[in-house]
């Protein structure tokens, strides 16, 4: 399953659904919105004309780094997934059966992850990652540190990182010009630079220690 968390943009969600179904895609995919989204009427009424792979949950908003808890609330909610992979409302995909080939990469235990066309193979922005590792790991988020940092950083030091530069999600960022600053972007600094730095030193002590490396085999 796909997790798709949003806040104030279901002019994108919409966009999101149609390039969802020009591609072909077939993989579930969960919307999370918030019950304090101005626009959240906007969004349910988006409920009738979405692919029917796709569902929504409605939840309160966490006062701090909100996308940490929805990421960690949709393991705890499906922790038997075959996969786990993970979508923002500023994408568009643009090959066709881009989510099977990630999900097919990534397998049980790897780390698949696509052309963003904004950081290519330098950060997993939109990551599939194998169900078993992370079982193995015991959670998708960790504290403190963005998805796509951590995840990044575990597979490259542990070799688990399979880059795809043949399938393209096409990330509308306001960094290069596709998107305009809003709200939703506007996150503490530490957030834009992939966590805090006593969370960094943290979760890298725990990448490097021989110990993980055995939590990590399948």
């Amino acid at each position: 399953m796909f997790v798709l968390p949003s806040r104030g943009r279901p002019h994108n969600v919409e966009r999101l659904a149609m390039a969802y179904r020009y591609t072909d895609a077939s993989a579930a995919v969960r919307l999370y919105v918030d019950t304090d989204d101005p626009k959240l009427i906007e969004y349910e009424a988006l409920l009738p004309d979405l692919p029917t792979t796709w569902s929504l949950s409605i939840n309160q908003r966490a006062p701090y780094n909100p996308l940490w808890h929805i990421l960690d609330q949709h393991f705890q909610a499906f922790p038997d997934q075959l996969y786990y992979g993970v979508i923002n409302d500023d994408v568009i995909p643009r090959t066709y059966h881009w989510d099977q080939e990630l999900i097919n990469t990534a397998g049980c235990d790897h780390i698949a992850y696509s052309d963003d066309m904004l950081q290519g193979h330098r950060m997993c922005t939109f990551p599939v990652i194998g169900g078993d590792l992370v079982r193995r790991v015991g959670r998708l988020v960790f504290d403190g540190v963005n998805l796509d940092t951590s995840w990044m950083l575990l597979g490259f030091k542990h070799g688990l990182l399979r880059y795809r530069p043949d399938v393209r999600l096409e990330h509308m960022h306001y960094t290069n010009g596709k998107a305009p600053f809003d709200e939703t972007y506007d996150v503490p600094e530490e957030l834009r630079q992939g966590g805090t730095p006593e969370a960094l030193e943290k979760f890298l002590t725990w990448v490097l220690a021989p110990s993980t490396v055995q939590v990590l085999a399948p």
